[in-house]
């Protein structure tokens, strides 16, 4: 997934600049025990340097200062007392520092676009649970990697008491449990589920971040703890037996043409968007409401209008509180020349979220097309009420003032629209009509040549025409 999908080979480029600050870091550390703090500065730069570069490419790299601390406890071997805790922790702060700064600009612009979900519509315990559920699911699919989905619904239903979570809390806990009791013998079972753990911890969903509950793409930094423990259990059974190590060469192939043919198979479904989506609907046909949302928008590009709009109305049946699909439909039914379904939509919109001043302004552009202008009015007033510093919603009105003769309510707005954003073609170019409606060629010139300069067609037009009368 992560080099299928293109927008994701950001994945690659995050799990290089981790890997090299880890290798920095291991320098650094080899350095501190050979020849004590002497020459080590530079390979702590080199780490911090490439641990920005790691968070840069994805945030996810927010986990290293943790898996730092690991390695510092094994294999290194510096973390022996609280006392050497603390300096190995104190030595993290840059580290720590950037993690924090990273993790608030992060839930800052998911927030932004509205992609963070909030506690009250998620409780913590049915995050947790579906924590649990997720960290069995990657380790299942990395063994036998079969019915991998570009998309995991998160579920709606989630109880402790169904096996579906009490299950994996009971494989998490044991498996945390069976750590906890060989830490003391064997230390590499639980850095390594440490390691596994605190490297998925950012995409576990204790903080909910849109539509999924998990990702295959997650699993490609957190997956080098589970192969290491295979390729560890490999080494040693191929010092075993000629025997022994002709069946175990005979398993590395199979599982590497088995991988082959899978991947193969799993990249087939990415080769295009309308059947990527069909994949996952039907895999999850009740669930998969981003998928029907994302299918619908590739057909509205194809103009299979028709097939978009039912896709949009199964979103909307599935999670009527789903405001961008009502935008994404209404804009459907304009293109069909469906207004007044269009019109219903931003209805629908404003009902939802009655400060929503651009479905206002939508919803007045329709009535005007349908030559409701006192509604689109009416309209246009609302939105520019909830926000004055709007220059559409004043262009607009001018327009359905135009219509009605008001020509100096018309001028006054396309003023103020100009006053608000003074690179506005729109409405240069509805102020040079109105100038030529009015005999104020003058003016009208003025406006046209403003809006031919901002890269408007029909500006330039107007203005060839209108010195080719004056010749």
């Amino acid at each position: 997934e992560s080099v299928a999908w293109v927008a994701e080979r950001k994945d690659l480029l995050c799990a290089l600049f981790y890997l090299l600050s880890v290798m920095a870091y291991l320098r650094y550390a080899a350095a501190i025990s050979l020849q004590g703090a002497k020459g080590t500065g530079r390979a702590m730069l080199f780490a911090l340097c490439f641990f920005i570069l790691a968070l840069m490419s994805k945030p996810m790299a927010v986990s290293l200062p943790l898996v730092l601390l690991i390695l510092d406890w094994y294999p290194l071997g510096r973390i022996t007392t609280l006392k050497t805790l603390g300096t190995s922790f104190v030595e993290k702060l840059p580290f720590i520092g950037l993690t924090v700064v990273s993790s608030i600009l992060t839930i800052m612009a998911q927030k932004a676009g509205g992609a963070l979900i909030s506690i009250e519509s998620t409780p913590l315990e049915a995050r947790l649970l579906v924590a649990a559920k997720s960290l069995t699911l990657y380790l299942r699919n990395m063994i036998v990697p079969i019915n991998l989905a570009p998309l995991y619904p998160y579920p709606r239903d989630i109880s402790l008491l169904s096996p579906e979570y009490l299950l994996p809390v009971m494989l998490v806990s044991g498996i945390t449990v069976a750590c906890v009791v060989a830490a003391k013998k064997w230390k590499l079972w639980p850095a390594v589920w440490s390691y596994y753990v605190m490297t998925l911890l950012p995409v576990l969903g204790v903080v909910r971040i849109g539509s999924q509950s998990m990702a295959d793409r997650y699993t490609y930094l957190p997956g080098i703890g589970p192969f290491l423990i295979a390729g560890l259990a490999t080494a040693w059974v191929y010092r075993q037996s000629k025997f022994v190590k002709a069946i175990c060469a005979a398993a590395i192939a199979l599982v590497c043409v088995s991988m082959t043919y899978l991947t193969l198979k799993q990249i087939g479904r990415w080769e295009q968007n309308i059947g990527l989506w069909n994949y996952v609907i039907e895999r999850e046909p009740t669930r998969a409401t981003l998928a029907y949302y994302v299918r619908g928008f590739a057909l509205e590009k194809m103009d299979r209008l028709e097939e978009a709009l039912n896709d949009y109305t199964t979103v909307i049946t599935l999670e009527p509180f789903h405001l961008e699909v009502y935008y994404s439909r209404s804009r459907v039914f304009d293109k069909m020349g469906l207004l007044n379904e269009a019109i219903e939509d931003y209805g629908s919109i404003i009902a939802l979220d009655p400060l929503s001043y651009k479905a206002y302004n939508s919803r007045g552009i329709l009535y005007a097309r349908t030559g409701s202008f006192e509604k689109a009015i009416e309209d246009f007033n609302k939105s520019i009420a909830i926000n004055p510093g709007f220059p559409q919603a004043y262009n607009h009105r001018g327009i359905a003032y135009s219509y009605l003769d008001q020509n100096d309510k018309a001028l006054e707005d396309f003023s103020l629209a100009i006053e608000i954003s003074r690179n506005y073609s729109d409405a240069y170019l509805n102020r040079g009509k109105l100038h030529l409606k009015t005999n104020n060629e003058e003016h009208a010139v003025s406006d046209f040549q403003k809006a031919c300069g901002l890269g408007r067609e029909e500006g330039c037009n107007a203005l060839i025409a209108l010195r080719s009368a004056y010749k």
